[in-house]
């Protein structure tokens, strides 16, 4: 665990609405460790986590296994991704950050952020 820093997303949600897709990377060594420190932590662009807590995003965390990335976003309860896409497309640095990382990505860097990351579906959960 770490601390959220500035610039991070951080909340203490009690209802939230879960986002959880997958995008494979390119196997590219240099590539990876590229992508890798991009998004450790306190390195995205603080105007990229500042847009997502703009249009609603309230935690997001980035697992990697292999090339195979996967995203968990949860987002405020009433959440629309058609909505708000167009919105969040237009904010400050969105379209720099998304040409930046479309070199990591294995797909056409034309593809718009639902077509790159595709749902996963759950199959599973444990509630205690």
């Amino acid at each position: 665990m770490y601390p959220a820093k500035e610039g991070q997303l951080k909340s203490k949600l009690v209802e939230f609405k879960r986002f959880v897709w997958t995008l494979l990377l390119e196997e590219a060594p240099e590539l990876m460790a590229e992508y890798r420190k991009a998004h450790s932590i306190g390195q995205a662009w603080p105007e990229i986590t500042n847009n997502m807590k703009k249009v609603g995003v309230k935690d997001m965390e980035i697992y990697l296994h292999g090339n195979q990335a996967i995203l968990i976003m949860d987002t405020k309860p009433d959440f629309d991704l058609e909505k708000v896409g167009p919105e969040w497309q237009k904010l400050p640095r969105e379209n720099e950050w998304q040409e930046y990382v479309a070199k990591f990505q294995r797909t056409s860097p034309e593809s718009s952020i639902q077509e790159k990351w595709l749902d996963m579906n759950k199959i599973n959960f444990l509630q205690s």
